[in-house]
């Protein structure tokens, strides 16, 4: 985008410090930002209607709430005798890190443009809190026992912006390793590790889901589970075995699951499409499926409410070979028993 000034309506001002500007313009967080502008303009009240004002979860708002907090642009007001770091004002070289722990010696390292890399950290940062901090070191030699081997320089920079940055705790982090390893064991075969590159994509995925926390992890597993599962049961109804799923693919049936759309109406709509078509068309097959979201049916007895030939033609084809009334099934396997047995006599 071109460098352009803008001339902002001056109806009601709303300001904040340059140092305040910078400290949220590099900390990776847009809800802490637009939090922060929330509470400059109720005077330090978040209230009911910030999740409605902001469009914001009310984890996402405590996550943001926590992010300002570790900056020192606020603090609780419920906690007397605490003094107000004056981040509004200071420049000093010890800054609040992401999660609390302080990084003396040297400004904090500010997360870059794109939200899903590692800030900008030096080898000699890793080592100085390797060797001065026994909790960063500990989960260093339990990743390390996790992957199955001793991390490159670059795999610790990756590691500690997870655990720096992006404030996740070390027990939060182990749980989202034996994660990647897991999912990454399913598509590639046991001999294949996730890569930190892996990870830390997956670290930054958590941290917008609100994934700081054992139970949040759990419960963030336990949903992937269970969508995985759904996925490969209307996978199967596509006739789509032994290969994984295309990005497109999965965009498509992970909307139709969100939808609320059972096996047997994709299975329908798949039939549809193929009749209509002669193959499988996505597309195609996506505005069926929308068309009976929109009017509420997702299970196959849903469609033949709205559709009553649905459901006569499906009969029609189960019970007779080709849908011209010929044999049924069963008098196909009766004439198979009594070939049978002229054979044998």
């Amino acid at each position: 985008m071109a460098e352009k000034k803008f001339i902002l309506p001056d109806t009601e001002t709303v300001s904040m410090s340059g140092r305040a500007a910078e400290l949220l313009l590099g900390c990776g967080c847009p809800e802490a930002a637009l939090l922060y502008i929330y509470m400059l303009k109720t005077g330090g009240e978040i209230d009911r209607d910030a999740e409605k004002t902001l469009k914001i979860s009310g984890d996402r708002i405590k996550h943001a709430l926590s992010v300002l907090c570790r900056l020192g642009l606020c603090r609780d007001a419920g906690l007397a005798g605490d003094k107000m770091p004056d981040a509004e004002k200071s420049g000093a070289e010890s800054v609040p890190a992401a999660n609390g722990r302080e990084t003396a010696g040297k400004t904090a390292a500010r997360r870059p443009e794109s939200a899903d890399m590692t800030p900008e950290y030096s080898i000699a940062d890793i080592r100085r809190e390797i060797s001065n901090g026994a909790q960063f070191s500990m989960l260093v030699n339990e990743v390390q026992r996790a992957l199955g081997k001793i991390m490159s320089s670059d795999d610790l920079i990756k590691l500690f912006g997870i655990y720096d940055s992006i404030g996740m705790p070390p027990e939060v982090i182990l749980q989202l390793v034996t994660y990647c390893i897991a999912e990454n064991r399913r598509k590639y075969g046991d001999d294949r590790m996730p890569t930190m590159r892996y990870i830390e994509k997956a670290a930054y995925t958590w941290e917008r889901e609100g994934v700081m926390s054992l139970e949040r992890a759990e419960e963030y597993i336990r949903r992937a589970e269970i969508k995985r599962d759904k996925q490969a049961e209307l996978a199967r109804a596509l006739s789509i075995r032994g290969r994984e799923l295309t990005a497109t693919e999965k965009r498509y049936i992970g909307e139709w699951i969100d939808m609320g759309f059972e096996s047997d109406a994709v299975s329908e709509a798949y039939d549809r499409t193929v009749t209509k078509t002669g193959r499988l068309v996505w597309k195609y097959m996506d505005s069926i499926l929308k068309n009976w979201h929109g009017r509420g049916a997702h299970t196959m007895e849903d469609i033949e409410k709205l559709d009553p030939r649905a459901g006569k033609e499906k009969q029609r084809a189960s019970t007779s070979v080709g849908g011209y009334g010929g044999p049924t099934a069963a008098d196909i396997e009766r004439m198979k028993k009594t070939l049978e047995n002229i054979k044998n006599n």
